[in-house]
């Protein structure tokens, strides 16, 4: 019992590891965008949710494309 509840913490704090990372990864895309490119958060921010769901992929994938693309 008590390492089965261990474990489930573990897998809890991985989980919420994974979505911190995903949202600085989506973040530091926004910014490049917004100061590369010149558009608004929401602007950005839409284009990363709308490139996701058009092209079935995550936003992190979106967001390490747009990283990879802009960042020197």
């Amino acid at each position: 019992e008590p390492y089965r509840r261990q474990r489930q913490m573990c897998i809890r704090d991985s989980s919420l590891q994974r979505k911190l990372d995903d949202a600085r990864l989506v973040s530091r895309a926004k910014l490049l965008w917004m100061s590369r490119l010149n558009m608004s958060e929401t602007e950005a921010h839409r284009y990363i949710e709308k490139a996701a769901m058009d092209g079935c992929r995550k936003r992190r994938e979106v967001a390490e494309r747009i990283i990879c693309t802009y960042e020197e």
